[in-house]
């Protein structure tokens, strides 16, 4: 009767089983099909609002490249600049009108060419010619960004016809702002594009925001937006059914005349990247959805259909199986107690130790137990443990009685990935054992069974083995290419920052990590080892630290093959290189920064081999020298070729002399191209001996200074022309001392002329008073030709260095200016401390200090000091002359005193004062004669200061 009962219960839960899973199958299988269905058309939907929206950003953005590029051509050659600069309005509008009608023809939505000017006015609507000169600004934001940032802008904006897509190019004249020209495109060029690809129907909602400034009327608004565009009456009638409060969503749907829409919508981007419109595309998905339905309704009723003929077939099938359950049941048994003997056999014969439990409590264990722990039998072991877990030595990382608060036998159970280890002591000898655990379904007994495999040889070997590794500081990696497996030693995960418990042992870690760039190129080295003879893979990657940045990596290993020659493993080492691969970029970066530099600065460098007499040139100097590298001789006479005469015979020379001092050397020459230009060039070299000290190369820096030269000779031009102004200004200011010095001496000499004419007509002559009178006649005739001769020195042109003392320097200015001095009741005082002679330019000294003792008169003049005191003095310092000129004129206010060495700047009125003096002077005592003027109040007054080199 137990045994009817018990197979009548095993009937009846096979049949509620059977039931059970196949109605859930049969859920899972419907709803698995609708859910797909609805992903689908989620997915479709989906597609087609990406198709739409790429469309929209490709349309744009090619024509607004198409239109940018056409823009310039029309600016580049056409007078647009000339014609604006001359306000030529007819000018510029017949090539621009024909230019418009040939891409209106190409493009019949292209409404508008328009030229603006730099005050943002309307110059010439090319669409519409009469109509120029008004004011923008205030109306198109695109027309006031472009007058402010003056660059190139695109995007819709409304102006006061219509809206459009535009694109605005600025135009310069020579760095001069003239303006910007334009086109403009109607908005349906862009539904049209996009309803050619995607078949589709679309509507442009413009922002009332954006509309504000003009009255245009709509025929159907939503919310903020008015509707612009060219639609039929039916697809307008569509949109009618949208309710005001439509908020743009995607997958909105629409149903009219058992026909279903649903709106894809897309943003259409202003200047400003704002939102300023949204294009809405209607898709007709009825026929989608009457698919769907018809689809879904085959599909359940086949599933019914044979859901209904598998239950039939398992009843029937299950009525046969249920006479056979008895004997079944009594085989099961009898197969229990077979499979009980079995396991007690394979628990006695197997060397590793196995032991079943329930839970914590020990309930069998092999002979290797018995032999292991040293008892006779499992009763006395159970006398004194209760679990084979009490022997486990208490080490991190190996298993506990408990482990996360779990018994250690149910912990493995949980955790089946992880590898288990557990360590006991037998004798003086501690055991490392890998330990696994499963549930034992043999019987009804709620038992597990775990075996102990002794792994200490193998666990020393491995610490040998890590020992090496991570002293090589290498990582190892094992790759099965069967499997995909992989093994990464702790000290490849450490490289990376990990821990070794923190990344999993896959293939797929390793991908994510690769840099994208790289992964390629690691699949290609891959692919080539594994078809190579010495299936040796070597590459360079790298890979993504914890911690964020980048670990260069070169990665070794080598291809295993099996008996027939079939690729299944590959096994190697990961080397971190991220230091050498950094310096390696760094130094790569200044290379390219030294090549970049060298021809921002035209430098170039070239060497010669005195043995070959070949000489190469870098890119850079071919460049400089105007010529092809295969036009190039190659030899040391081809480059004198390009030497210009005039400097040849001192450029062989100077080569000559480095070959004999065997020394660095600088020099400058010129080279005179193929085109017949000149170029400046400045040359650095050294040369390189062999171990007798016997040159054999020659290398050289040579820099293209020919923007410098010219500038200096222009400055040197135009400082020659500021002397000269300085110099004529000053002969006018000396020509009127002269006529103010002339008149005493032409006084008494008319006087005495007189006298003797007076003594002729009385008949008095006396020959003592015609002597006398003579006398004073050529006395003051003499006054007058020295007058004359100062005069002269002073303009006397000398261009060669002297050997000069500034006290007699000093003296020769002083006859040109002292009695202008003298007249205006000024005391000159001298205090020449130094008796040194100097090599000089003694005319342009001569000049600076007149001008600066000139203008010291001056200053005590104007301010009426009553005891007007010039001090000049000398004196010595190492290899230099102080020289200064000091007076008691009051002082210059500090704002004006900076400004005293600029040119043209002067106090007096134009009549007065030119504002070279103190330039030139200035000028001439630092570029002229290598020293350095100075001025600062002093005293009550002004002092310049002159310091000036023994030897130039």
């Amino acid at each position: 009767m137990e045994q009817k009962l018990t197979t009548e219960n095993l009937k009846s839960n096979i049949v509620k089983s059977i039931t059970f899973v196949f109605i859930a199958l049969f859920s899972v299988i419907i709803y698995i099909i609708l859910y797909s269905q609805n992903l689908t058309y989620k997915h479709q939907s989906e597609e087609i609002h990406q198709t739409i929206n790429n469309t929209v950003k490709h349309t744009l953005e090619h024509n607004k490249d198409y239109y940018k590029f056409l823009l310039h051509r029309i600016i580049a050659t056409t007078s647009i600049k000339e014609d604006m600069i001359n306000n030529n309005r007819d000018g510029i509008y017949k090539p621009l009108n024909k230019k418009f009608e040939l891409l209106s023809h190409e493009n019949k939505y292209l409404q508008t060419l328009h030229i603006i000017d730099a005050n943002g006015k309307s110059f010439l609507r090319v669409h519409k010619k009469d109509t120029f000169g008004d004011d923008l600004v205030s109306i198109r934001p695109m027309v006031k960004d472009m007058i402010t940032n003056k660059k190139i802008i695109y995007g819709f904006e409304t102006g006061k016809h219509n809206t459009s897509f535009r694109i605005m190019i600025p135009i310069f004249k020579e760095g001069k702002f003239l303006g910007s020209i334009g086109i403009g495109i109607n908005p349906n060029f862009f539904i049209q594009k996009i309803a050619e690809i995607v078949k589709e129907n679309g509507a442009l909602f413009i922002n009332n925001e954006n509309l504000k400034l003009f009255a245009h009327k709509s025929k159907f608004s939503i919310q903020d937006y008015q509707l612009q565009t060219n639609l039929n009456k039916d697809d307008l009638d569509i949109l009618m059914r949208l309710p005001k409060s439509y908020n743009f969503e995607d997958g909105f749907k629409i149903v009219k005349d058992d026909k279903i829409y649903i709106l894809h919508s897309i943003d259409a981007k202003g200047f400003r990247s704002e939102s300023y419109a949204k294009y809405l595309f209607m898709q007709d998905i009825t026929k989608n959805l009457e698919h769907r339905n018809l689809t879904r309704s085959y599909i359940v009723g086949a599933i019914i259909f044979f859901a209904l003929l598998i239950y039939f077939m398992v009843r029937y099938y299950l009525n046969r199986f249920s006479r056979n359950i008895d004997s079944f049941y009594n085989k099961t048994i009898e197969t229990l107690k077979f499979n009980e003997e079995y396991l007690k056999a394979v628990e006695d014969n197997s060397s590793n130790i196995i032991v079943t439990s329930y839970g914590k409590a020990l309930y069998s264990a092999n002979k290797s137990f018995l032999k292991f722990t040293k008892f006779d039998s499992i009763d006395k072991f159970m006398k004194k443990y209760d679990c084979i877990c009490e022997l486990f030595v208490k080490r991190a990382g190996y298993l506990q009685t408990k482990m996360d608060g779990t018994y250690w036998i149910n912990h493995i159970i949980d955790n089946p990935n992880k590898i288990h280890k557990a360590i006991m002591i037998k004798g003086d000898v501690e055991y490392i054992f890998q330990v696994t655990a499963s549930k034992l379904d043999l019987d009804n007994h709620d038992r597990c069974v775990a075996t102990f495999a002794d792994i200490t040889t193998l666990e020393t070997l491995n610490d040998r083995y890590e020992i090496a590794i991570n002293g090589s500081n290498d990582g190892l990696w094992d790759l099965d290419l069967l499997t995909h497996q992989v093994y990464y030693s702790p000290r490849w995960k450490t490289m990376l920052g990990y821990r070794d418990d923190e990344l999993e042992s896959t293939f797929k870690v390793w991908e994510s990590l690769v840099h994208p760039d790289d992964l390629q190129q690691a699949y290609n080295d891959v692919e080539k080892a594994l078809v190579s003879t010495n299936a040796i893979y070597e590459n360079t990657h790298r890979l993504h630290h914890k911690d964020g940045h980048w670990v260069w990596i070169l990665a070794r290993g080598k291809v295993i093959h099996d008996e027939n020659n079939v690729a299944v493993r590959m096994v190697g080492f990961h080397t971190d290189i991220t230091k050498s691969k950094e310096l390696e970029l760094e130094l790569k970066e200044s290379k390219d920064q030294l090549s970049r530099a060298q021809s921002i600065a035209h430098i170039g460098n070239w060497e010669w081999d005195t043995e070959s007499n070949m000489i190469t040139l870098s890119e850079e100097l071919y460049k400089i020298f105007g010529v092809q590298k295969d036009k190039f001789g190659g030899s040391y006479e081809s480059y004198l070729e390009f030497v210009h005469p005039d400097d040849s015979e001192q450029f062989k020379s100077s080569t000559l002399s480095v070959l004999d001092d065997k020394k660095a050397y600088s020099k400058e020459y010129r080279i005179v191209l193929p085109s017949k230009d000149v170029k400046y060039l400045i040359e650095h070299g050294d040369v390189i001996l062999d171990k007798n000290g016997i040159p054999i190369k020659l290398f050289g820096v040579v820099q293209d200074i020919t923007d410098r030269k010219l500038a200096e000779n222009a400055l040197k031009e135009q400082e020659d022309i500021m002397i000269a102004q300085s110099r004529h200004a000053a002969m006018g200011e000396m020509i009127s001392m002269i006529a103010h010095q002339w008149r005493q001496p032409l006084s008494i000499i008319a006087m005495g002329a007189n006298n003797i004419m007076a003594d002729v007509e009385l008949d008095t002559v006396e020959n003592k008073t015609l002597k006398s009178e003579s006398e004073d006649i050529v006395s003051q005739t003499q006054e007058l030709s020295r007058t004359i001769d100062d005069f002269k020195n002073f303009f006397r042109p000398v261009k060669d260095i002297e050997e000069v003392n500034p006290k007699d320097i000093f003296e020769e200015a002083l006859k040109v200016i002292g009695k202008s001095l003298e007249n205006n009741d000024i005391e000159i005082i001298t205090k020449f401390n130094s008796d040194r002679t100097m090599q000089t330019y003694s005319r342009e000294l001569m000049q600076v200090f007149i001008n600066i003792i000139k203008n010291a008169k001056e200053a005590l003049v104007e301010n009426k000091i009553e005891n007007k005191i010039i001090v000049i003095s000398t004196q010595d310092s190492l290899n230099n002359i102080i020289i200064k000129i000091c007076d008691n004129g009051g002082g210059i206010d500090n704002d004006i005193i900076k400004k005293v060495f600029n040119p043209y700047f002067t106090t007096k009125d134009q009549q007065n004062g030119t504002g070279l003096g103190l330039y030139m002077s200035k000028t001439i005592i630092e570029k002229h004669l290598n020293g350095t003027l100075e001025v600062k109040n002093e005293n009550g007054g002004v002092c310049f200061s002159i310091v000036l080199p023994i030897k130039m």
